[in-house]
């Protein structure tokens, strides 16, 4: 899984999707993502169900409203 600052991700069993805003790379296993509801994840498929570039994101959302 690649993710990056500012990219959207929804977390499993969660619907709204939270933007990344820093990414935490002092834990030793893997990265820590610190999300903007203040929320810190590890960087892993067991806590993320989808990842959204900036982007797509708000392609999707414009897309949601036609």
């Amino acid at each position: 899984m690649i993710i990056f600052e500012n990219d959207f991700v929804r977390l499993r069993n969660r619907k709204k999707w939270v933007q990344v805003v820093d990414i935490n790379y002092s834990h030793e296993y893997r990265e820590e993502l610190v999300l903007s509801n203040n929320r810190v994840v590890p960087a892993t498929w067991r806590y993320i169900e989808e990842v959204r570039s900036e982007n797509e994101h708000y392609e999707a959302i414009q897309e949601e409203r036609s």
